[in-house]
């Protein structure tokens, strides 16, 4: 009888080792002894400072709740990831968007047609077209756009968007304008086409409207004084 109480006695103390040790492991994984932050520097200092304060208050391992807040806070936050170390220490890793275009120099949109805040970015690392819009546009159509359009169109030319029907496209160094929807893009075989058309005439702000399958429809200074009636 004796017997059996020690051994259920040595069963129970066993049980509670092993409980305080795996409690100990789980504390292990989840604490630890401090933070590092790894940002890129694409990040404006004051919005890297408030990153860094918020990571060292809410980091843990322990669930991903806090990822969700940081990226409200901080539209330009694109991917957080962590890593721990044997020594404890945990590093955040920040990856930021990048910047595609910048919408009427106020928003920063990234390819996959995020937008986040111009102020949130350090200014000296930005180098990215621009778009002038009536407003701060944020229709799924020119998210949609923004997303097909190649990057070399972009850097090749100014881009003034009325609506997803009403886009237009002036090539920097020339004085014509094309005309396109935001669901009928062109390619570099039909941009060398308008060119040629263009070069035709040499009429200024000329107008060639390419929304129509297989036709280009030529307005001859319909852009008003220096463009003004389509880059406001």
């Amino acid at each position: 009888m004796i017997k059996r109480g020690l051994q259920l006695l040595t069963f129970i103390l066993i049980a509670i080792s092993t409980y305080y040790g795996l409690i100990l492991i789980y504390k292990k994984a989840i604490w630890h002894s401090y933070i590092i932050v790894d940002c890129p520097s694409s990040i404006n200092q004051q919005t890297l400072e408030k990153i860094v304060y918020l990571c060292e208050q809410k980091a843990t391992l322990k669930n991903n709740s806090w990822h969700k807040e940081l990226k409200e806070k901080f539209p330009i936050i694109k991917n957080i990831q962590l890593k721990k170390d044997n020594k404890n220490i945990l590093t955040v890793f920040i990856e930021p968007h990048t910047c595609k275009v910048l919408l009427n120099n106020q928003i920063c949109i990234s390819p996959s047609g995020a937008q986040y805040p111009l102020e949130q970015f350090d200014q000296n690392s930005i180098n990215a077209p621009h778009i002038i819009s009536e407003k701060l546009e944020t229709s799924q159509e020119f998210k949609n756009f923004l997303t097909e359009i190649t990057s070399d169109i972009l850097e090749e030319h100014e881009i003034s968007w009325h609506s997803p029907y009403k886009i237009y496209l002036k090539p920097k160094n020339e004085k014509y304008f094309i005309l396109i929807r935001s669901d009928h893009i062109p390619n570099r075989a039909l941009l060398k086409i308008i060119r040629h058309v263009a070069q035709q005439h040499i009429i200024k702000n000329m107008i060639l409207d390419t929304r129509f399958n297989n036709q280009i429809i030529v307005f001859i200074n319909r852009g008003g004084k220096d463009g003004k009636g389509i880059f406001r």
